[in-house]
């Protein structure tokens, strides 16, 4: 096994104990979300992740410091089944990071700057949509795709797009009517 995708163990309301292959290097949104695993799991931790993939912080809050040793933050990891995110007010991402899945941050409303590091190469779908107090993006060269909805709603004045982005998805930036620079 190498993926696990959306959803697959969702509400498995007997799930308490997993066994998950170092072969598996790819964990989907809310892959786990409702089991009592991991209920467990985020006793222990406001980070839960699996092979160095952060597959759940909704329980996080405050400012928060992704571990260096995360290569991958999964879907919906910081949002889960809920529609907004108030807990969450600052993140730093790590520069072992590579990609951040589809609404990662999701409306997590309470965050004011992101900064994207150059390991990251994919920014998924509505990755940090709704995220609507962020005044401040910095994108680092390196980043080579940005999904569909990947910032829309932002309230930035000016952003610098790095020349290795060579892909932008439809509505990346939609609704951030205030940029006045590119």
């Amino acid at each position: 096994v190498s993926k696990i995708g959306d959803g697959v163990f969702n509400y498995c309301s007997n799930l308490e104990s997993i066994v998950i292959p170092q072969s598996v290097s790819f964990i989907g949104a809310n892959a786990f979300w409702g089991t009592p695993w991991l209920d467990n799991a985020r006793k222990n931790t406001p980070l839960v992740e699996v092979n160095n993939i952060l597959i759940d912080g909704t329980t996080a809050k405050g400012d928060i410091v992704i571990p260096s040793n995360i290569i991958e933050i999964a879907g919906n990891a910081f949002v889960g089944s809920s529609t907004t995110n108030t807990r969450l007010t600052g993140i730093t991402i790590p520069n072992s990071v590579k990609s951040i899945g589809k609404s990662a941050f999701w409306q997590c409303t309470k965050l004011t700057s992101i900064s994207i590091p150059s390991s990251v190469l994919s920014i998924g779908a509505s990755a940090f949509a709704n995220c609507n107090n962020v005044k401040s993006l910095t994108i680092e060269n390196g980043v080579k795709y940005i999904g569909r909805y990947a910032f829309s709603g932002f309230k930035m004045t000016d952003l610098t797009i790095p020349r290795s982005v060579l892909s932008i998805e439809e509505g990346a930036f939609n609704g951030c009517n205030c940029i006045t620079t590119l």
